[in-house]
């Protein structure tokens, strides 16, 4: 079973349909907001954590969690090819290498956003884990985890990713490039 969890309803009527005659299960969610990229991107990140959380027990055996259009940051030259393998192969998904085109920025956010404070939450997040030179990240964080990934971290992880985020101690542009590790 697959869970597509989108915010902002980036999907088109054709691939909704084609997703519910499969059988998954997909959420969207769209509000207007007076940014509403900022805040898109910002109620992506809400809305995937709260999916994690409220589904922590019933997960589907993989997740998409999806912002932005599909196929834009993606090596998929349209919605039927990007349904098509994903399909075929969810688990290939898991691998962000392989459908999604690779950004790269310092600890600190440069070249795209200088001043943020990826390594700090890198630390806080993962105590256990040295944090790479080179973060690598997908615009929008687009990305498929299976219920195994998922659940390899405690509901309290990610509970305090969604406080923090709520509260505004974390942006979205720093879960944005440190949702790969999660």
């Amino acid at each position: 079973m697959l869970d597509i969890i989108s915010y902002g309803g980036h999907l088109s009527e054709a691939l909704k349909n084609l997703v519910a005659e499969r059988g998954c299960n997909l959420t969207l969610e769209y509000r207007l907001f007076d940014d509403p990229v900022e805040n898109e991107e910002k109620k992506s990140f809400e809305l995937w954590l709260t999916h994690i959380i409220s589904h922590y027990d019933d997960l589907a055996d993989y997740t998409l969690f999806l912002s932005n259009t599909i196929v834009a940051d993606s090596k998929f030259r349209d919605e039927t090819q990007f349904w098509m393998v994903l399909e075929a192969e969810p688990s290939l998904f898991c691998d962000k290498t392989r459908w999604c085109k690779i950004l790269r920025c310092d600890e600190n956010g440069v070249p795209h956003h200088p001043g943020l404070s990826i390594k700090t939450w890198f630390m806080k997040l993962f105590p256990n884990t040295i944090p790479p030179a080179v973060f690598e990240f997908v615009q929008g964080a687009p990305r498929i985890m299976s219920k195994e990934k998922i659940r390899k971290r405690p509901i309290e992880f990610y509970k305090v990713i969604l406080d923090a985020l709520k509260k505004g101690m974390v942006s979205h542009h720093v879960l944005e490039r440190l949702w790969g590790y999660v």
